[in-house]
């Protein structure tokens, strides 16, 4: 596991643009994080760095967003049960990327290759805790 301090929107952007660059579809980014923390912008500048032109918002009330091209599944998982059957066919979607937000929620349907993505607050700024899981080497954050 990986930890990076987010002082600014810059630092957010960064750390995004470096995860989009090792991204391949079908590979999820499970999000989670307080309220706030930065998860959706954390899609928002991923989209941007993978070429996306659509605006991104966040998926709160429609659970699921597609966007395109390049494809795109920004979900949040936030008002679903565990074993909802709702997102498993966006989380299947091996011609897509994947974010998920509030992914703890749901991780038992979360596929294999999934990375981990953790926003917590402390007193001076954002912490972003980045698990490769296997699917990609942490070492992208090395500098």
């Amino acid at each position: 596991m990986i930890q990076r301090n987010i002082d600014q929107l810059a630092d957010t952007k960064a750390l995004a643009e470096t995860v989009a660059a090792h991204l391949n579809p079908g590979i999820c980014v499970a999000l989670d994080g307080d309220l706030g923390a930065g998860k959706t912008t954390f899609v928002k500048y991923c989209a941007e760095a993978l070429g996306l032109r659509d605006t991104v918002d966040s998926p709160t009330f429609t659970i699921l967003k597609t966007y395109g091209p390049p494809k795109l599944h920004h979900m949040d998982a936030y008002r679903i049960g565990p074993d909802s059957e709702d997102l498993d066919d966006a989380l299947d979607d091996s011609d897509a990327y994947i974010f998920c937000e509030w992914a703890s929620r749901i991780e038992s349907r979360l596929p294999v290759q999934t990375i981990f993505i953790k926003f917590t607050h402390t007193a001076d700024h954002k912490v972003l805790t980045f698990d490769g899981n296997g699917v990609i080497d942490e070492d992208i954050f090395s500098d």
